[in-house]
């Protein structure tokens, strides 16, 4: 029984490594869970032994979702972060069963990746209480329209196979989730805007020094075209004054 339980267990981290290599991650917020649970399976087989493994098998799992400690208490930073990393494996999957899709002897393996495309709504629709935690009013109306656009997604997932044979259906998949994504990005894109207001004032000193947006995004290591959003935004509110 312990041999068992030890092999499940060198297995499940095995996994964990190899998956988060395989996506270039960091896997170090696992390392305090492996640590905990190489602990218990050494002691003795006690009921409250078996308790606490079950727990830190959950955090794991939570680990896994990207949902930490900070995200489960509404932190904002861990729920975007969350939302971001979510959408990047949606827009991974998506374009790879749309590079195959042309293909029918690719439609076995596209309906796996369909099947994670799937989990990923799914778990994009149970980000609503994280939402819901964050109490901004705003934030949560662009979240409630990703929301519904996710049902529309979802309701075309089961006619994958159709998209291999039939442009119509094809279409529909890319109209869907292309206005879901356009979604996200909406919701995200003030997040990452947020983030040049450590910068305001370098940027206005390069600003005022007749620097282009390209010079001050590479100087200051910044996304140039969210930087030219941010700028206008500073134009108007009349930080800075426009160049002619």
């Amino acid at each position: 029984m312990f041999g068992e339980a030890k092999a499940s267990w060198n297995s499940l981290k095995n996994n964990v490594i190899k998956f988060y290599g395989i996506k270039g991650k960091d896997y170090k917020s696992f390392e305090e869970c492996f640590r905990n649970g190489e602990w218990y399976l050494s002691r003795m087989s006690v009921d409250l032994n078996k308790t606490r493994m079950q727990d830190i098998l959950r955090e794991i799992s939570m680990l896994m979702k990207g949902k930490t400690k900070e995200f489960e208490s509404g932190d904002k930073g861990a729920v975007f972060g969350h939302l971001k990393e979510l959408y990047e494996d949606m827009i991974e999957n998506y374009r790879i069963i749309f590079s195959r899709v042309a293909k029918h002897e690719y439609v076995k393996e596209c309906r796996a990746y369909a099947d994670i495309l799937g989990d990923d709504l799914m778990e994009l629709r149970d980000m609503e209480v994280a939402f819901n935690k964050l109490g901004n009013h705003s934030i949560y109306i662009k979240y409630n329209a990703i929301r519904r656009q996710v049902g529309q997604c979802e309701s075309i997932l089961p006619r994958l196979g159709e998209a291999f044979r039939t442009a119509q259906v094809k279409s529909m998949f890319q109209q869907r989730f292309g206005d879901l994504f356009a979604l996200i990005e909406d919701l995200l894109a003030p997040v990452q805007e947020q983030d040049f207001a450590p910068h305001e004032e370098k940027i206005k000193k390069m600003w005022e020094k007749n620097k282009s947006i390209n010079e001050i995004a590479t100087e200051l290591g910044l996304n140039a075209n969210l930087l030219a959003v941010y700028i206008e935004k500073m134009i108007t509110d009349k930080k800075i004054t426009k160049k002619e």
